[in-house]
């Protein structure tokens, strides 16, 4: 039997909201750099940014998504753990439902599951990845970004009781 979800307090809430604020950063940050370097760096500095960037978008993804289901009401990313904090927490915490939020894009789902296949796991996808030819043309990194800001943008102004200096950084963040 599952374990079930356990209650998160509202210091809990604003402090997994720092977190998240950390996520956001990192995932802009990489972007911004992979975008202004433009095949001016070393290849070890590259790949780590690109991996930096899929990790912290594979985290984002799930804290917004993470609950999400296929049509036939399987879960779309796997189950979520009972320690997992995604964003419909900071709305059931009030007794509400996250109302009217952006469905999951295609952009997102594949940026998971590349995030899951060429990072989080060896696997066979990563195969064809690992030539000079693949370099570069599989992480799209803006469209990324704005997928993830839209959603973002949405929880941030909908969730209830969000106040304070991670939700003015992290909307400071989404306007880079």
């Amino acid at each position: 039997m599952a374990k079930a979800r356990s209650a998160r307090t509202a210091k809990d809430l604003r402090d997994d909201l720092r977190t998240v604020r950390y996520k956001m950063q990192m995932l802009v940050g990489t972007a911004q750099v992979l975008r202004n370097a433009s095949g001016n760096l070393d290849s070890v500095i590259h790949n780590a940014l690109v991996e930096s960037f899929a990790l912290h978008c594979r985290a984002l993804i799930h804290f917004l998504h993470g609950d999400a289901r296929q049509k036939n009401g399987a879960p779309l990313f796997g189950s979520t753990k009972p320690t997992d904090v995604i964003a419909e927490d900071f709305f059931s915490a009030t007794g509400a439902h996250w109302k009217n939020r952006p469905a999951i894009t295609a952009t997102l789902i594949r940026a998971k599951t590349m995030a899951d296949k060429q990072i989080a796991h060896v696997t066979e996808q990563r195969r064809t990845l690992n030539t000079s030819r693949a370099r570069g043309k599989t992480w799209h990194f803006a469209r990324i970004h704005k997928h993830l800001s839209k959603v973002m943008h949405r929880f941030l102004r909908t969730a209830p009781n969000l106040h304070g200096a991670y939700v003015h950084e992290i909307r400071a963040v989404l306007i880079q």
